[in-house]
């Protein structure tokens, strides 16, 4: 959980915080070999976006979401 900045925000980070939760997996194959994946599935809270402090309202983002996927591969000799 990360509670965000506050609205408005701006148009670069168009959050004000998000839930997520995320799984992860590893594994050694072989002893000299690293296999790894993560997947992070994120709910984002709604947001307005200003261009800069006092400018008019630019964007109004609401119930967006993100999925996040990551894999590595490690050899170690």
């Amino acid at each position: 959980w990360d509670g965000g900045a506050g609205t408005p925000v701006t148009t670069l980070g168009p959050t004000d915080g998000y839930w997520s939760a995320g799984l992860g997996f590893k594994c050694n194959p072989i002893p000299v070999l690293d296999l790894s994946l993560g997947v992070k599935y994120l709910w984002l809270r709604n947001a307005q976006t200003q261009v800069y402090n006092g400018s008019d309202i630019k964007g109004d983002f609401k119930d967006n979401h993100a999925l996040a996927v990551g894999f590595k591969a490690g050899y170690h000799f």
